[in-house]
């Protein structure tokens, strides 16, 4: 019963994305480099992604290892209350994703 009641809520959830936002859930960003300055040794990086237009910040070292990462989401993107999606959320996901694209 307890799935059946997850399924209908990320069903709910998904419904009110846009559809970029849900292909982005389902394919992963496509991130674009958006600005760049460096910091010390080191590089500030802002990438955007082209389909939903979440942000993505990274800090690199003067090496060019990643230090760290945070993101911005773009509005609608996260869902409060949903929590962290697991395996069978994400299959939810992306059984919508593919009806949106074939069609009833």
């Amino acid at each position: 019963m307890a799935a059946k009641t997850r399924r209908a809520e990320v069903e709910t959830a998904v419904k009110g994305m846009t559809v970029e936002q849900v292909h982005c859930r389902d394919y992963g960003h496509s991130w674009a480099p958006h600005t760049a300055s460096r910091v010390g040794r080191g590089f500030d990086q802002i990438l955007r992604c082209t389909r939903c237009d979440s942000s993505r910040h990274r800090v690199l070292d003067r090496s060019g290892e990643v230090v760290t990462n945070s993101y911005r989401y773009a509005e609608g993107y996260l869902v409060e209350g949903l929590g962290r999606l697991n395996g069978a959320d994400r299959g939810t996901l992306r059984i919508l994703s593919v009806l949106d694209l074939v069609g009833p």
